[in-house]
């Protein structure tokens, strides 16, 4: 039978039981491999080389297997949870153990009143004469030791202990639980005559046959919103549409249930309690209530800031997205009319422009030196603004009115959008200096010194600059 030397064992055997369970640099030096609060492999299966190769263990005739049973729990509990070390495979076959039992410090093992461990037998062990489990003077570490005077060893549960859960246990926390080779100490698992047959039982079982387990707190992985439904902008009108999503980490098994509500004091309505098709005032029609896309058309203004979130529940819990808001804008503005005083000899600017009395759109109140009402006037020759406090209107001079309108709450402007200035045609652009406001601009004829004057579609005499009399009819 072939040997190596105790050295080159115990490294070995280091590196067996503690290699994927413990960082490299403290395997060795581990007094207690399982007292692990970051180890998240549960259960672990390991098992010990002990004095014979791979090959002469698995030439072993009787090769049992060893288990600590693992506890899945749904929740923290407080209390006593039961933890089983069970044998397979050796019904009639062993007799001697010594099982070092590790357990992750932050469990409290139940003690008996003179503070021993308490244990239960189980069948397996029940016909042995000597059972015991003792503590040693390692921390979170157990000796279960048995002997008898024939192979009185059988299949099934050797122990019973029993743990409680430290009171911040919480979804998610692993607890590991198993037996390991005590480097140093005798570890056992032979026949009653410690022959041949019972050194190779015992090599199997601590290289290959030990299956390790412990206490784990389901974690609880409620919905992960990854991407939040957004505000959606559109002009109202039978074809308008909007479609409010999400996305989520992993969707399996989730189900969806969208709520609204008209203004952010209104209580939130669900799919059973909808009066969306009604209140829009457009018999507006949403679908998408139980999936991750709701939509709505067609859209009327009455909807403009609405507001929609989504309910997102799976097994371990339900979470709400953000709420998205619904911004519903009037079609744009066509065309947009202006009436303001023309220029005269020897007058001052207008500054206050009149508008049809249902204008969707006004002149805002800014003021400075060049504007007034959000009016200002240029004079052509000098391509100047006249300033307010002082301009006044001279003969034989080209005159610019610039106008700047801003839309009412929910009508807007566009490219398109056509003006008048005292029924003129005027230039119309949507500002660049000022979002979504429409600047007009409008010159109108230079006035003459004397003499008749085409102005506004009418004849005028002018006398000196200013206006006498005019034919009303249009030549």
């Amino acid at each position: 039978m072939k040997r190596i030397s105790r050295s080159a064992l115990s490294l070995l055997l280091c590196l067996v039981l503690f290699g994927s369970l413990l960082p490299a640099p403290a395997a060795a030096s581990s007094p207690n491999p399982f007292d692990l609060q970051d180890n998240k492999e549960v259960p672990y299966s390991g098992g010990l080389y002990f004095g014979l190769d791979a090959s002469e263990t698995e030439e072993a005739e009787n090769k049992p297997q060893i288990s600590v049973s693992s506890v899945t729990l749904d929740s923290p509990t407080s209390d006593e949870i039961a933890v089983t070390i069970s044998v397979d495979g050796g019904h009639g076959k062993w007799s001697y153990t010594n099982l070092f039992i590790g357990y992750d410090t932050r469990l409290t093992c139940k003690t008996t009143s003179s503070g021993k461990p308490y244990y239960e037998k189980g069948p397996a062990t029940d016909s042995l004469s000597l059972v015991s489990v003792s503590k040693t003077s390692t921390a979170g570490v157990l000796l279960a030791s048995t002997s008898g005077s024939s192979n009185y060893g059988h299949n099934g549960v050797m122990y019973t202990l029993y743990f409680t859960l430290p009171s911040s246990a919480k979804a998610g926390d692993v607890y590991p639980i198993g037996i390991f080779y005590n480097t140093g100490e005798t570890n056992r698992f032979t026949n009653v005559n410690q022959d041949s047959e019972g050194t190779a039982m015992q090599s199997w079982v601590f290289y290959k046959g030990i299956t390790n387990g412990g206490i784990l707190i389901k974690s609880k992985n409620p919905p992960v919103i990854t991407v939040q439904p957004s505000d959606q902008t559109v002009v109202e009108g039978n074809s308008a549409h909007a479609s409010f999503t999400f996305m989520l980490e992993n969707a399996s098994g989730c189900t969806y249930g969208w709520e609204y509500r008209k203004n952010s004091s209104d209580a939130w309505k669900t799919e059973q309690e909808s009066t969306i098709f009604s209140d829009s005032g457009c018999g507006c029609y949403p679908g998408g209530w139980g999936s991750s896309q709701f939509t709505l058309q067609p859209i009327s203004y009455a909807m403009n800031g609405w507001q929609f979130r989504c309910k997102i529940t799976n097994s371990d819990g339900s979470k709400y997205t953000n709420a998205a808001t619904l911004v519903v804008k009037h079609s744009p503005i066509s065309t947009v009319a202006v009436t303001i005083t023309p220029p005269a000899v020897g007058a001052k600017p207008d500054y206050s422009p009149v508008l049809p009395s249902d204008a969707n759109y006004y002149s805002a109140d800014f003021s400075n030196v060049f504007f007034e009402n959000d009016v200002e006037w240029r004079d052509e020759l000098t391509a100047a603004g006249m300033q307010r406090s002082s301009a006044t209107f001279v003969a034989g001079r080209e005159y610019t009115v610039i106008i700047y309108l801003t839309p009412m709450d929910g009508y807007s402007f566009s490219a398109s959008t056509t003006a008048t200035v005292n029924g003129n045609a005027a230039q119309a652009t949507l500002s660049e200096e000022y979002d979504g406001q429409l600047r007009l601009e409008y010159t109108f004829p230079a006035l003459a010194a004397s003499g008749w004057q085409k102005l506004d579609g009418k004849w005028y005499y002018y006398e000196n600059g200013a206006a006498v009399t005019g034919w009303k009819q249009v030549s």
